[in-house]
């Protein structure tokens, strides 16, 4: 396998230094994981004020210029444990400026002192929030990464469940679908991705559940009743060991007919995009998925 010059060193880079070591405590690692993502320059046209909705703190980033009547509701990776709208800053900075509407990046609470189903509930909150305050669903994309888009996919399964309208769409970057770690990329492709490993997915997955089985629906949604969802996009690297999460989630989702778009990046790591800063794919990935709510969003938005 062939990487490009700035994966190659990324790569290197992750190994030498990587954001989730075994032996620290989990405090530890949220502040670390928190402090990477603040160490990218900020984009200086990207606006951002902390609020508060339905009892949790959120994110919201725009630009001087950018409607409130698009949305992108986005939930941020960590496996669940740990992560935040500070550790995706780059990553949220970088969508809001293409998407060119206002990013709502939710700090759900965390396992294990708030587990399953703690952080689907503070999302299906803010969600039914947007729309009691007036918002079309239409309006609203729900998106997220790694564990933050398994969860976007849960939500998506709960608001069909609640009654609820679905929104414009979902994206999902390097979804954590399979907390039972089943896929055939877990080892396939461990010895390549620098993000995460089994054992680690293992240890999260035991911190969210607290006791539910690996396989309850709305915790680990390959294995959820997936008809009658909003479009879809998935974006998964090739070289990740959760590929097969994405891989099964789209087969399953073209079998109940959800209008499904699977993008593998060839030799791309687990949520590249957060390295947007030093990886040029990362950027045009970001792209790609502003591209794609744009798309979907109620026209007279857009």
């Amino acid at each position: 396998m062939m990487l490009d010059n700035q994966l190659h060193s990324l790569i290197n880079m992750l190994r030498l230094n990587p954001l989730i070591k075994e032996g620290i405590s989990l405090a530890v690692m949220r502040e670390t994981l928190d402090n990477v993502g603040g160490k990218s320059s900020r984009l200086s046209e990207v606006l951002c004020e902390r609020l508060r909705i339905e009892g949790r703190e959120i994110y919201h980033f725009h630009t001087s210029r950018a409607p409130i009547e698009k949305i992108i509701l986005y939930l941020h990776g960590g496996g669940y444990v740990m992560g935040s709208s500070k550790s995706h800053r780059a990553l949220l900075e970088r969508l809001c400026v293409s998407f060119g509407g206002s990013i709502f990046s939710v700090d759900y609470r965390l396992a294990p002192e708030f587990p399953f189903p703690a952080a689907l509930d503070d999302v299906l909150n803010v969600y039914n929030w947007f729309l009691r305050d007036g918002l079309s669903p239409g309006q609203l994309v729900v998106a997220g990464d790694s564990a933050g888009g398994g969860l976007a996919l849960a939500t998506l399964i709960n608001i069909r469940e609640e009654g609820l309208p679905q929104p414009a769409c979902g994206m999902f970057i390097s979804p954590w679908t399979d907390l039972a770690v089943t896929g055939e990329s877990i080892e396939s492709c461990a010895t390549i991705d620098p993000i995460v490993n089994k054992e680690t997915l293992v240890k999260f997955r035991s911190m969210y559940l607290n006791g539910a089985l690996a396989t309850t629906p709305l915790a680990s949604p390959l294995y959820a009743n997936l008809q009658g969802l909003c479009p879809i996009l998935i974006q998964v690297g090739g070289c990740e060991i959760l590929l097969d999460d994405s891989l099964r989630l789209a087969s399953k989702l073209k079998e109940v007919e959800v209008d499904t778009c699977l993008q593998i990046w060839d030799d791309m790591i687990h949520v590249w995009h957060i390295f947007s800063p030093v990886l040029d794919k990362g950027k045009e990935a970001i792209k790609v998925l502003a591209s794609y709510a744009n798309n979907h969003i109620t026209s007279d938005y857009v």
